[in-house]
């Protein structure tokens, strides 16, 4: 990466498979949520085989940011708040980490 400020949100899931619709829409409220405090780039991920490790995660998400802050921001926004934590009720797993990238 040459931004070296730049700044990578990292989830891990497990969805709620009999509410698999409510997830869909759900990540893409969450999407615009992103976009809107300087999301760049957003890469879905789905687990095709468990090799070792956790295996409740199921997909992972990984989204740039370009600074920590803005990722803290969104998890303290009205926009996120609005969401009424839907991610405790959609999901078994739900994990976020902020990474550096290298």
């Amino acid at each position: 990466m040459n931004n070296t400020s730049e700044k990578l949100l990292v989830i891990d899931v497990a969805p709620k498979m009999d509410r698999f619709d409510e997830v869909i829409k759900y990540f893409a409220k969450l999407s615009a949520i992103f976009e809107a405090f300087g999301a760049t780039r957003i890469q879905k991920l789905r687990t095709r085989e468990q090799l070792m490790g956790d295996t409740a995660v199921k997909a992972t998400a990984i989204v740039n940011f370009p600074d920590a802050e803005a990722i803290k921001n969104v998890f303290s926004s009205a926009e996120f708040a609005a969401l009424e934590n839907a991610h405790e009720i959609l999901y078994e797993t739900f994990s976020l980490r902020i990474c550096d990238g290298h």
